[in-house]
């Protein structure tokens, strides 16, 4: 009866965001004109209601004492060998993760409100926000690989349409097809990754695959650490999905340009659903990738470039929403950062606090930006603190816990992570992510500097409408206080309790760096600023080449466009009357021409007939003379 319960509530939390978005949809398409209150109550109060269901869900799990939850609803293919049920599997981790899509999710459906609310197509933005949700929820409850691929790309497909929302700007639409383009090449390699794990081990159910693995793969210490077997193989493919959908190196490049869709979709991409779902995947393969030494080096090494080349490309940008967006690539970077280390836990605790600084910074991004006429260049700001007191000190906590300074929630997911890379003697990549975290504060305390401190230039038009205000708040007090880390991720992922342990016997020199780090970068920042060292031009005291390659993301946009985009449309204009229509134009050409010289002989000429049949006589004979 319990079982059922829980089975109920869970398939409720999917279904209420879903059910708001298909009823606002029907509305829609029969005419059915509904005003924004209706719209509001249909969408956020089912929003709200799944939030509640999964505090719901929390109270019922405890009593299973982190042991996993799996029910089938329904079997939904069999085809062979293949047999697959719907069904949802409940963890510490999946629950963390709806917790974090649906609570979080709810604030910025709470934000929207006022957002859109002049905006004509309030009621399609909600429709689209929605089945994100949906989509997201499915994709980390689901039990097998099929309908977790049915998710993901449900989420790929509503990012499409909410980053495009504003479809009349030909921009906006560039970004869009480029976000679904980009996240397509990952696609393709988590789908091959699904199709060659169900060919190896005979079954797409995501806990029987691992328990395969292990016993078909076993991790061989006499072997070669960095060979590519099978599994290596595997988790490579998985990876490569993960890369995709989170913005990593190399595809990563689309992230900034998504920032074309409202603040909110912006915020709901980083902080809820779509860049989180690639941590989520290695997580949840996580046994799959103990396996392979080879992948996990590649997991950790990916986090390592991609958060050095966000960082230092934040550094100069002057776009209030491309910061954010580079700042998010970074921080997913530290979390594939850790999952290469194998500190899962301490991975996705960072995903939990990125999820509140995140979603606080680019609301209150999206409240500056509804105050001051949607302006978003950095430059054109500044003084706004005494103008926008409430902006600013969200601000202020958003950039303290994103800088990871002492007694933050980002402080305390980012040291965990530091402890983690020490504890595993991966001594160079904790270098880089310290020289990250130095770079991480003084880019996020340059921007709130820029902003809130020095000269007026903007005054603020609008008043923020108090359904902006309240989520505002209380990710404020989230991204203060929230830096308790979930003690059942411990237990689901082996090796937890004793990574705690070794945290707390490191060395005080090393915890003393990680809290001198993020603090001497604010510091010097200020400094900078007060001698007014900061700059849009490209002539200021860095050489202006290289600010200008750090503005253009190290050139890698350009370099892809270089290497494949272009080579692509010259050979699509080479190909413009298409070599293969030509091949088909060609045996229509023999075609007719068999036809006009079969037409010759039909002349109405008696004397060529008679001659025709004796001709054809005497070769039948010949025929039969010779054949014999």
């Amino acid at each position: 009866m319990q079982d059922h319960y829980l089975a109920n509530l869970l398939m409720l939390v999917v279904l209420l965001p879903l059910f708001s978005a298909c009823l606002l949809m029907l509305s829609a398409l029969f005419s059915v004109k509904l005003s924004k209150t209706s719209v509001t109550l249909l969408a956020v109060g089912c929003m709200a209601l799944a939030a509640i269901l999964v505090l719901l869900v929390g109270i019922e799990y405890s009593d299973y004492a982190g042991q996993s939850f799996s029910y089938r609803y329904a079997n939904w293919i069999e085809i062979g060998q293949l047999r697959l049920s719907f069904g949802f599997y409940l963890d510490p981790l999946s629950l963390v993760m709806i917790a974090i899509v649906t609570g979080v999710g709810f604030l910025i459906h709470l934000f929207s409100i006022g957002f859109m609310q002049q905006d004509a197509d309030f009621q399609r933005f909600f429709i689209y926000l929605n089945l994100f949700i949906s989509a997201m929820l499915t994709l980390v409850l689901a039990d097998n690989l099929l309908l977790l691929f049915l998710g993901w790309e449900g989420v790929g497909l509503c990012s499409y349409l909410l980053i495009g929302f504003w479809h009349q700007q030909p921009a906006n639409i560039l970004a869009a097809n480029k976000a679904f383009i980009m996240t397509r090449i990952g696609d393709a390699a988590l789908a091959i990754a699904l199709l060659l794990l169900f060919l190896l081990l005979g079954s797409l159910n995501i806990q029987e695959i691992q328990l395969k693995a292990v016993q078909l793969w076993p991790l061989d210490d006499n072997a070669s650490q960095y060979r590519l077997d099978w599994v290596s193989i595997c988790a490579l493919l998985l990876l490569a999905g993960a890369i995709g959908k989170s913005g990593q190196f190399p595809l990563h490049t689309w992230l900034p340009d998504a920032m074309a869709g409202p603040t909110p979709v912006s915020a709901l991409i980083h902080a809820a659903t779509m860049v989180t779902a690639g941590v989520y995947l290695i997580a949840r393969f996580y046994q799959l990738f103990n396996l392979s030494p080879l992948a996990m080096l590649a997991v950790a090494s990916i986090g390592a470039i991609t958060l050095i080349l966000a960082a230092t490309a934040a550094l100069v940008q002057s776009d209030l929403k491309r910061i954010l967006a580079y700042s998010t690539i970074s921080q997913i970077g530290y979390m594939f950062l850790a999952l290469g280390a194998g500190a899962y836990s301490a991975a996705v605790f960072h995903l939990m606090t990125h999820a509140f600084f995140k979603a606080l910074l680019f609301l209150s991004a999206g409240a500056l930006v509804y105050s001051l006429g949607h302006q978003q260049n950095i430059f054109r700001m500044g003084g706004l603190a005494k103008k926008t007191p409430f902006i600013c000190a969200c601000f202020l906590a958003g950039c303290a816990a994103l800088s990871a300074l002492p007694f933050m929630s980002g402080y305390f997911s980012k040291d965990f992570i530091l402890e983690s890379l020490l504890q595993q003697q991966m001594y160079g990549f904790w270098a880089i992510a310290i020289i990250g975290a130095f770079i991480t504060a003084f880019y996020s305390f340059r921007l709130f500097f820029l902003i809130f401190c020095g000269d007026c230039q903007l005054n603020p038009d609008k008043k923020l409408p108090t359904s902006m205000i309240i989520p505002l708040a209380l990710l404020l007090l989230l991204s203060v206080f929230g830096g308790i880390m979930p003690a059942v991720l411990n237990v689901l992922f082996e090796g937890g309790p004793a990574l705690l342990a070794s945290v707390t016997n490191d060395s005080l020199a090393l915890h003393l760096l990680t809290i001198a780090t993020p603090i001497s970068a604010v510091l010097l920042c200020w400094l900078i600023f007060r001698k007014h060292s900061f700059s849009e031009r490209f002539n200021s005291s860095l050489t202006p080449r290289f600010k200008y390659l750090l503005f253009m993301g190290w050139g890698i946009d350009r370099l892809q466009e270089k290497i494949f985009t272009q080579p692509f449309i010259r050979l699509c204009q080479a190909n413009k009357n298409d070599f293969i229509d030509r091949l088909s134009q060609l045996l229509s050409h023999i075609s007719q021409y068999g036809h006009r010289q079969l037409q010759r002989l039909q002349n109405g000429k008696l004397r060529w007939y008679a001659a025709s049949l004796i001709l054809s006589a005497i070769v039948a004979l010949l025929s039969i003379v010779l054949l014999r």
